[in-house]
């Protein structure tokens, strides 16, 4: 028991050890932090005039009236996209082919990279390529557009 906890408390300091931003390199898994991950924000979406199973945003972009969802489920697939790993440890490129990167630290790059994951994990949410929402119901487009490309 003693010598369990020893290993247990070995692996804990040094997975918080580890540098913010990077890869879980005990378990090869990303560190997922839901509060890091863009809100949606406010696309404008309305009913569509004369089309009632669709909406269209503010900018004139017709939509699923259901998009971009519920937040707890893309949540959840966000962290699943995020977590994900082959059997080697490295990144997985999930059910749509897209490996996906979710730096925890505060850069421009990161913030960019969290953003573009949501994104991805958006228009894929339904588990297959290009089965989800557009990026454009919601201000993610827009978020990304803001956050400045580094160097």
């Amino acid at each position: 028991m003693k010598t369990t906890f020893y290993i247990l408390a070995n692996i804990l300091s040094l997975a918080t050890a580890l540098p913010q931003g990077h890869s879980n390199l005990i378990s090869g898994r990303q560190t997922f932090i839901a509060s890091l991950v863009p809100e949606f924000g406010n696309a404008g979406i309305g009913p569509r005039p004369g089309v009632p199973a669709d909406c269209i945003t503010s900018a004139g972009t017709p939509v699923a009236c259901d998009c971009p969802g519920d937040r707890g489920v893309f949540l959840s697939a966000v962290q699943a996209a995020v977590e994900a790993v082959d059997e080697n440890g490295n990144p997985d490129p999930n059910s749509f082919g897209v490996p996906v990167e979710f730096p925890t630290d505060g850069s421009s790059l990161s913030v960019r990279k969290r953003i573009e994951t949501a994104i991805t994990v958006l228009q894929n949410i339904h588990g297959a390529k290009g089965d989800g929402c557009p990026a454009i119901s919601t201000t993610f487009p827009t978020q990304l557009a803001n956050v400045p490309l580094p160097g």
